[in-house]
């Protein structure tokens, strides 16, 4: 694992096994074998590393040792949470002389569209991971573009096919270069970085099936279906395009189940994942609404199915429940209650 991915595991895995947590990469090694044989494997191996001048060499002391260290690194992917809301994950194969290579170049594309990508790979055979970090809540499209010019740009709305904004970079209250320059007196910009700035005359609040596109001169269209709560045509429109994958054997593949299953969160206020993303991990989430009745966000809290107890899941369901109507109170929000005459 690289550095970001060694890191969030560190600090989410459900078994720290003390690691140093500024590490840049960590390498796991397995040693089987003829008994015999196996301390002469151990010592080549240790002298190859420190030859290579690697930061510290470990060996497993005991079995219970052995095992945990394997238990961290197999949280890998489930501790991207800690760092990222959403990920995708990309499957290769590679020559495993090529590997530093590749790497190189990974990073290389991480710095120059400015996406975070962390690795988890089993370098032994070849197979690399890369996973591409991103946050599918924020108004960015899938790369940035670093050879535009910003300062003469124009940028569009439209709301269902109508135009609600339109309007030059140069006509902004405060420029661009005034923007970066004030900033930077403040805090040290790094590749990557974005900026999120206001949003000119002609914003308005939109519902569930809007359809909102923003159209950038010189670099396209960003096209998205607006989903909220309570909208199960437009949920059924997203199953109809992509279907309902399998990931587990616990996921939920059947339509009329899924449905049946948001009628379900409706009614509790709260989402369960019980292994149906991630063999291993559990998960409890709750909808944050703003004081328009749309759900605008969602806080969760994940764990390893042997801590994520059913006792435990169902007091972090009351908890969370609680935790998301204060925070939904803090934007506004004000739930309706019926009244019997």
């Amino acid at each position: 694992m690289n550095k970001p991915a060694k890191s969030s595991t560190l600090r989410a895995a459900a078994f720290p096994v003390g690691h140093p947590k500024d590490i840049a990469a960590l390498l796991l090694i397995e040693v089987d074998g003829i008994f015999a044989g196996i301390d002469e494997q151990i010592d080549d191996i240790l002298t190859i590393c420190r030859r290579h001048h690697v930061r510290e060499v470990k060996v497993a002391q005991s079995e219970e040792e052995r095992a945990r260290w394997w238990a961290n690194r197999k949280t890998g992917f489930g501790a991207m949470g800690a760092i990222s809301p959403d990920y995708l994950v990309q499957d290769g194969v590679i020559p495993r002389s090529r590997l530093p290579e590749v790497l190189n170049e990974i990073a290389n594309i991480s710095r120059k569209y400015g996406l975070l990508i962390v690795n988890i790979f089993h370098s032994g055979d070849g197979n690399l991971h890369p996973l591409v970090l991103f946050d599918a809540s924020k108004p960015l499209g899938p790369v940035i573009e670093t050879e535009l010019d910003p300062l003469s740009v124009s940028v569009k709305a439209r709301v269902n096919g109508v135009e609600k904004q339109n309007s030059p970079t140069e006509l902004m209250i405060i420029s661009i270069s005034k923007m970066i320059s004030y900033l930077s007196h403040v805090m040290t910009l790094q590749p990557g970085d974005v900026i999120l700035t206001g949003s000119p005359v002609g914003a308005e609040l939109v519902g569930p099936g809007t359809v909102i596109e923003c159209e950038v001169d010189g670099i396209g269209t960003l096209r998205n279906t607006f989903v909220a709560a309570k909208a199960p045509a437009v949920a059924a429109e997203i199953i109809d395009r992509k279907g309902l994958p399998r990931h587990t054997d616990w996921t939920i593949t059947d339509r009329e189940a899924f449905f049946r299953e948001l009628d379900t969160i409706r009614q509790n206020g709260y989402a369960l994942d019980l292994e149906e993303n991630e063999y291993g991990i559990r998960c409890v989430a709750v909808p944050i609404f703003d004081y328009t009745g749309s759900v605008v966000a969602a806080v969760s809290v994940f764990g390893p199915t042997i801590r994520m107890t059913d006792d435990r899941i169902m007091r972090l369901a009351a908890r969370m429940r609680q935790i998301g109507k204060e925070l939904s109170a803090r934007l506004g929000h004000r739930p309706i209650h019926s009244v019997q005459p």
